[in-house]
Formats: C-alpha cells, sequence, structure tokens
C-alpha cells in the first residue's frame, strides 16, 4: 500500500500487534499524558491496522489522511446546510401561501377548496437532511495538522517513535517502537 513501509531488520520486535489492540477513533485517553502524542499514536495505530501489521507510515501517508478526513466531513456538512435551507425557504413559502388560500376559501364559501387548488398541492416540498455521521474526537478539526504534527514530534523525542527518511529521500517514514506500545496495552482486546 502506499505511504507504507515494512519494520527495519534491527527494529526490536513488537510484542503484539496492530490487530489485537481496540483503540478508539484517534482516542487513547490518560495515555501520554498530553492530547497531541495521544492523537498522534493513535492516528499511527489506525494506520496500521489498516496495513494489519506495524508498518512505517510516510508523514506525506497520515497528512493525506487528515485532509480526506477534513473533505469528507465539509462536503457532508454542506450537504447538510443545503437540505436544511432547501426545508427553510419551502417552509417559509408554504407559510406565505396559506393565509391566502384560507381567504380565498371564505370570499368564495369554500368554493375554492372544492374547485382551486387542493391544499394538498401547497405542502412544502422537504428533503430529507442527510444525518450526519459520528464525528472522530480529532484535535486537527479544531486546530488543523499542527497538534498531530507535534505529537509526533513529541513522541519521537520521548524514543516512542523513530523517524528515518525513505529510500528515495523524499518524505520521513515513522515507525513505531515497542516503547509505543507500553502505555496503550490496556487497550488491547483479550
Amino acid at each position: 500500500m502506499p505511504g507504507f513501509f515494512s519494520l527495519p531488520t534491527d527494529a526490536a520486535p513488537m510484542p503484539f500487534g496492530p490487530l489485537e489492540l481496540d483503540v478508539p477513533h484517534y482516542l487513547l485517553p490518560c495515555t501520554y499524558g498530553r492530547a497531541e502524542p495521544e492523537e498522534a499514536a493513535a492516528r499511527l495505530v489506525v494506520l496500521c491496522q489498516e496495513a494489519g501489521e506495524w508498518v512505517g507510515v510516510s508523514l506525506l501517508r497520515i497528512s493525506e489522511q487528515m485532509a480526506t478526513e477534513h473533505t469528507k466531513l465539509w462536503n457532508q456538512q454542506r450537504e447538510i446546510s443545503a437540505a436544511e435551507e432547501h426545508n427553510l425557504l419551502e417552509q417559509k413559502r408554504y407559510s406565505r401561501r396559506l393565509p391566502r388560500y384560507v381567504l380565498l376559501c371564505i370570499f368564495t364559501l369554500g368554493l375554492y377548496a372544492i374547485f382551486g387548488k387542493k391544499l394538498s398541492e401547497m405542502q412544502p416540498n422537504m428533503m430529507e437532511v442527510p444525518t450526519p455521521c459520528r464525528t472522530p474526537f480529532s484535535l486537527t478539526l479544531l486546530f488543523g495538522p499542527q497538534p498531530v504534527i507535534d505529537g509526533l514530534a513529541e513522541l519521537a523525542q520521548r524514543g516512542m517513535l523513530r523517524v528515518e527518511r525513505s529510500d528515495d529521500g523524499k518524505f520521513d517514514v515513522i515507525f513505531p517502537t515497542p516503547a509505543l506500545l507500553g502505555p496503550i496495552a490496556r487497550f488491547r482486546r483479550l
């Protein structure tokens, strides 16, 4: 898969696989002391779960994951806003036409209701508002990608991540280490 790299041969063996972890979506509460490294570690674990094994992940792949997430949420919000705006306009249109209809029915002694437009024809044409997907808790939705990058830097500084240049030297690859797994071992499935 693009953006994934196999662990180096000199890397220490990992005590358990990523599929053994039950990590909530980008959420590892009270694990590393601050939200930034917790989200960075959770994103790394989720990407390794996608790969099915512990792998190195390029910083470009993590950025693409965040960008895709933002695009999906913005598009969804745009659809919801469009449907709600349409429904609001339809309700206003109906509320403007209803008094006129009632007056015509009164002045024509009910003949307008029989021979004119039916009330059912005037009902607002409401659109179904899409239900929003479960938005993951993510600092990136509030502060952009910087918290994840800060979290990765902090984890690397603590020795929990190994950062190397790719073979072609174009981007950084982030490898998890066994030290990263110590605090999140409580999320293992039994």
